[in-house]
C-alpha cells in the first residue's frame, strides 16, 4: 500500500565503548505519522527502543546481547460499516519485547565457532497480522574468513 504522508521521527541514542573490549549502545525512536489517504501508517510502530551490548574477552570469546520493544503498531483489516458495507478498520496489535543472545567463539583468526539464541523468552507475537513470528530458535554454526 502506497501512500504519502509526513512522518515526524525523534531519534535518541547513547553509545559506549571500552576499547575493543566492550561496546554499550542504548537507542531510542519516537514516530509520528500524518497520513494523505490513508488512516493509519500500517505496521509502523509508534514507539521503538533497542539496547545491544558486545564484550570481547581476548579476541577469543566475544558475548553479544540484543533487546528491542516496538509499541503501537497497527493492521489494516475490514469491518462492518453502519449500512452492512466493508469499511477499512485499525486493529492495534499487541507491543513486541525480543531478547537475543549468542556467543562466539574464535578459535584462530580465520575460524570461529557461534551460537546464536533468538527470541529467549519463546514469546509469541504477531509482527503483521496473522503472520506469527518465529518462536524460540538457536542457530550455531562455524565462520571461516579467507
Amino acid at each position: 500500500i502506497y501512500d504519502d504522508g509526513n512522518v515526524l521521527n525523534l531519534h535518541g541514542e547513547v553509545s559506549y565503548q571500552l576499547r575493543e573490549k566492550l561496546r554499550i549502545m542504548i537507542a531510542g525512536d519516537y514516530f509520528d505519522y500524518k497520513m494523505k489517504h490513508e488512516i493509519r501508517a500500517w505496521y509502523k510502530p509508534q514507539v521503538k527502543l533497542s539496547f545491544a551490548a558486545n564484550y570481547n574477552l581476548s579476541d577469543k570469546i566475544i558475548v553479544k546481547a540484543d533487546l528491542f520493544y516496538l509499541e503501537n503498531q497497527f493492521a489494516k483489516t475490514h469491518g462492518n460499516g453502519d449500512d452492512s458495507t466493508g469499511k477499512i478498520v485499525a486493529k492495534e496489535l499487541n507491543n513486541l519485547f525480543d531478547v537475543n543472545i549468542g556467543g562466539e567463539y574464535r578459535y584462530t583468526k580465520r575460524l570461529g565457532f557461534f551460537l546464536n539464541l533468538s527470541n529467549i523468552m519463546n514469546a509469541r507475537y504477531l509482527r503483521y497480522m496473522n503472520y506469527p513470528t518465529q518462536r524460540f530458535s538457536l542457530m550455531a554454526g562455524l565462520s571461516y574468513s579467507f
